[in-house]
């Protein structure tokens, strides 16, 4: 039976739209004489590994075997959120640099502190 995996090789139904970080699709299980389709968008494999041009248009594929009847169907579900991800990300960073730089004045504050009090 054929199915989607990802970079991990893991089965998965669920692809990432830009500008997440690409997760290539690769298919995997496709037997010979079988075809992998699309109709809408029109799309055609014949043979295992990655799926080349696909992107958010494409949820619904097919496989046909030799005859080219309908064996099973397989449906891809898109992701965009890693924009929030990203965004809460770099929140995260510039939250835990303005932390560093108070410590860092702290600490310069109380060297210099010290260093007075031995004059």
């Amino acid at each position: 039976m054929a199915n989607f995996y990802n970079k991990l090789d893991e089965i998965t139904n669920i692809a990432y739209e830009y500008p997440c970080e690409n997760d290539e699709l690769v298919l995997k299980g496709l037997k010979e004489g079988e075809l992998f389709i699309s109709y809408n968008p029109n799309y055609i494999q014949n043979s295992n590994g990655v799926l080349v041009g696909i992107d958010s248009r494409f949820t619904k594929f097919y496989i046909l075997n030799s005859k080219k009847e309908v064996i099973d169907t397989l449906e891809l579900t898109w992701r965009n959120d890693c924009e929030e991800i990203i965004v809460n990300e770099q929140v995260d960073i510039k939250h835990d640099y303005n932390l560093f730089m108070l410590i860092i004045t702290i600490i310069t504050i109380m060297i210099i502190k010290i260093l007075r009090r031995k004059k």
